[in-house]
């Protein structure tokens, strides 16, 4: 049933008794990306791509001072789907190239994966 309603999950997480909204306080950061949701979409949402929006999900969290203190060790990517590595523009096994912006190389090249 969550897999038909995402947004349910960020609900419950964002509601939790445990849950600070001071950064500093935090020992672990729940990242929410909808990739399939994403992916799915047949039109550009506000203009950008499913590539655009993958490419600006890896620069907002290269952005966060709270990434690199601890190199992402404390986060924690939700993406509930198969095929989300490639979504985010991981290369398949046959040698292909990944994307230089794709998010999958950007969280590599930052020292996160």
């Amino acid at each position: 049933d969550s897999y038909r309603r995402p947004h349910a999950k960020v609900y419950l997480a964002a509601h939790h008794p445990l849950r600070t909204r001071d950064p500093s306080k935090a020992s672990l950061f729940v990242v929410p990306l909808e990739t399939f949701v994403s992916s799915q979409l047949k039109s550009p949402c506000g203009g950008t791509t499913h590539q655009q929006r993958m490419a600006m999900a890896g620069r907002a969290l290269l952005a966060s001072p709270w990434l690199r203190q601890r190199r992402g060790a404390d986060h924690l990517i939700v993406s509930p789907w198969w095929g989300s590595p490639h979504a985010w523009g991981r290369p398949k096994d046959n040698g292909q190239v990944p994307r230089p912006q794709s998010l999958w190389n950007t969280l590599r090249r930052s020292g996160i994966f």
